[in-house]
């Protein structure tokens, strides 16, 4: 079988592209990325909702058997997270070689927010690597959940139980989230009768939600033009959790912090 878009052999005639073939031709081109490889936890998740289907004909016997029952996948178990050393850090720059998981020392995660100080979101720049929050439950963040008086935030919570959690905030963060309220005060009496009034901590100009993939999107920007080492957004909890454990040396308040059971908090590879 051959791969969307392949090229026939020297005297050989490849069939007509279906409608459906053009659509993932152009999907392709528009995408060049999709050619790399998916996660094994991904995988393990499309094989999850494709099982379902099939189970289903099965409780109604329209088949005798899920086919999806037996294939054969990886383990899907997180890689462990490096730090940018600056060895690894000037491999990078060398040759562009990544991890899948990385994690900035507090070195390189203050030079990007020193970066980054005049961005109208740099409240979440330094919120999500300091607190270890997520970025969905940074994005879902309402005002009625922090208390910057006594410096907590209640956390919503997207995983489990578990993550659902109060954090304290330093004395650092709490300054940020101030002028960040005072910044979204200015917005709202700009925009009037247009302003979205959704309660949220970070939102649009007008107050309406912020859509997760545009906070990624802005984060790696922000980072590209930083000239930094390459991590996700996702990656700072890791920092986080990294910063807290040497301070600390408690892994169940590392745990707490991040939302996870104490059993699967880990410690970043040096």
């Amino acid at each position: 079988m051959r791969r969307i878009g392949e090229k026939a052999e020297p005297g050989q005639k490849l069939p007509r592209p279906t409608p459906t073939h053009r659509r993932l031709l152009a999907a392709r081109q528009q995408h060049p990325d999709l050619d790399q490889v998916l996660a094994a936890s991904t995988i393990r998740r499309v094989h999850a909702t494709l099982m379902s289907a099939p189970s289903s004909a099965v409780r109604r016997r329209r088949l005798v058997h899920n086919p999806a029952e037996h294939v054969q996948l990886a383990s899907g178990k997180a890689p462990k997270a490096v730090v940018w050393t600056q060895a690894r850090a000037e491999l990078w720059q060398r040759t562009g070689q990544r991890y899948p998981v990385a994690v900035w020392t507090g070195d390189q995660a203050g030079a990007f927010l020193d970066h980054v100080a005049g961005d109208r979101l740099y409240a979440i720049w330094h919120l999500i690597p300091f607190r270890g929050l997520r970025r969905s439950e940074a994005a879902s963040l309402a005002w009625a959940d922090v208390d910057l008086v006594g410096g907590t935030a209640r956390i919503a919570g997207t995983k489990s139980d578990t993550s659902r959690r109060t954090i304290t905030l330093d004395s650092g963060t709490v300054e940020e989230l101030r002028a960040h309220r005072a910044r979204q005060l200015v917005e709202r009496l700009q925009w009037g009768p247009a302003w979205a009034d959704t309660g949220r901590v970070f939102t649009r100009e007008d107050a309406t939600d912020l859509q997760r993939d545009s906070v990624s999107d802005r984060f790696d920007r922000l980072l590209r033009l930083s000239g930094l080492p390459p991590i996700r957004l996702h990656d700072p909890r890791h920092t986080a959790a990294s910063l807290t454990y040497r301070a600390t040396r408690d892994l169940k308040l590392v745990a707490e912090l991040l939302g996870q059971a104490a059993s699967r908090s880990r410690r970043t590879s040096t």
